[in-house]
């Protein structure tokens, strides 16, 4: 099944945001690792895209 969304399950149902954010806190939580957003990540490889320049 083709669609453009990043998250879905194998049969191509979408995840719910809420979902996506846990399965993403849950790793980093086990290791005590500080919180971290789906979003900073963003911004993150946003800006090392932005510092690297064209392509």
């Amino acid at each position: 099944m083709e669609t453009e969304r990043v998250f879905i399950k194998e049969d191509g149902e979408v995840l719910h945001p809420a979902n996506v954010t846990r399965r993403f806190i849950e790793p980093y939580e086990e290791i005590h690792l500080p919180p971290v957003r789906l979003h900073d990540l963003r911004h993150g490889a946003a800006t090392l895209a932005h510092a690297a320049g064209p392509t």
